[in-house]
């Protein structure tokens, strides 16, 4: 064979060389959790705030707790009902105003047409509530779309949480003056919700009505609560250390996964003095299922980082590999397992 032809032949194998895990020899954990021929790095606990982590052997098993957020009303903008009840909501009215739901609007209404009325009606929801609130919020539409002349004496529109303890708290007061186009409110009720169990929600109307027969119609819609449960960005979940004497390169590969579609944001990668992402999952979507390596020095260590957001509660599990290599193009695999509640 000639030279030439030798030359065109290593030309061609250097092009069409495979990717750079099928380029090694892999060597991965048997059942039993051990590895052949020896460890290319150990798992250690890292600080994780609560967070609870137990490694075995080289595989570890890593629960995360993070940002959630709940809506907790149902039914917030009275799209469903049978009658003139809201499905998930109890209407209270009074002997002379009016609480029903708007089976064409799709909204909920306090109507009141009588004189010498002086009365109180509520509509009211409950929601439990057990998690520590980051924030919570308010929201809500009203308008007042019916008001005849003379006005009321007084008339009086309030939200109130009453929380488990039964205390009553007046979160939002408003006295209209007369007729109002639709009108959004959003409040921070975080301070509210300082204890475990059921709340209830009110929508409250108090009247004092004239002399005279006249119509006062008030309405509600988009009613919610949003709570934002307490997440961690954790200072790292797992440390990785070096078992070898020579300088290794390592990297993370999503091989398995349950329930993404809650995960808005799910983003995993390695620190030291320098950052690389490793896996990154956005909005139930997987955008990065594999790193680029990351060097590991002779008997340093480096840590892994988490960071979790979920839109929706469950449970969703990550099967990762933790690749190193090393200068003899052995690579050693090690399984980390993944639980996001």
């Amino acid at each position: 064979m000639s030279r030439k032809l030798v030359f065109l032949l290593l030309l061609l194998l250097l092009v069409f060389s495979p990717t750079r895990v099928s380029a090694y020899t892999r060597f991965a954990l048997n059942k039993q959790g051990t590895l052949i021929p020896s460890l290319a790095v150990v798992l250690e606990n890292g600080t994780t705030a609560t967070t609870d982590i137990s490694v075995n052997g080289t595989t570890a098993n890593a629960t995360v707790r993070c940002v959630h957020t709940l809506s907790s009303i149902v039914n917030p903008n009275f799209t469903e009902g049978v009658g003139t009840d809201a499905y998930n909501w109890t209407e209270t009215p009074s002997t002379n105003i009016a609480v029903d739901w708007d089976t064409a609007d799709k909204n909920m209404r306090f109507y009141v047409e009588a004189a010498k009325v002086i009365e109180e009606a509520t509509c009211h929801q409950d929601f439990n509530y057990s998690g520590t609130t980051a924030t919570a919020g308010l929201t809500f539409n009203y308008t007042v779309d019916g008001w005849d002349n003379p006005p009321p004496d007084s008339v009086t529109l309030k939200v109130q949480l009453r929380v488990p303890n039964t205390t009553v708290f007046d979160v939002w007061t408003y006295s209209p003056n007369g007729t109002q186009g639709w009108t959004w409110v959003s409040l921070n009720v975080t301070n509210y919700l300082d204890q475990k169990g059921t709340y209830r929600l009110f929508l409250y109307l108090y009247i004092d009505t004239p002399s005279t027969t006249k119509l006062y119609s008030f309405r509600w819609d988009d009613v919610g609560v949003k709570i934002d449960t307490k997440g961690m960005e954790y200072d790292y979940v797992l440390n990785v250390v070096s078992q070898k004497t020579n300088d290794q390169n390592m990297s993370l590969t999503l091989y398995d996964s349950t329930n993404l579609d809650r995960l808005k944001n799910c983003t995993i990668w390695f620190y030291n003095t320098t950052t690389s992402v490793q896996i990154q999952i956005l909005d139930g979507s997987i955008t990065m299922s594999a790193g680029s390596w990351y060097r590991l020095p002779v008997s340093a260590d480096r840590r892994i980082a988490l960071y979790v957001e979920e839109s929706n509660s469950g449970t969703s599990v990550l099967y990762l590999s933790l690749d190193a290599v090393t200068e003899n193009s052995i690579i050693y695999s090690h399984p980390i397992k993944i639980t996001i509640n």
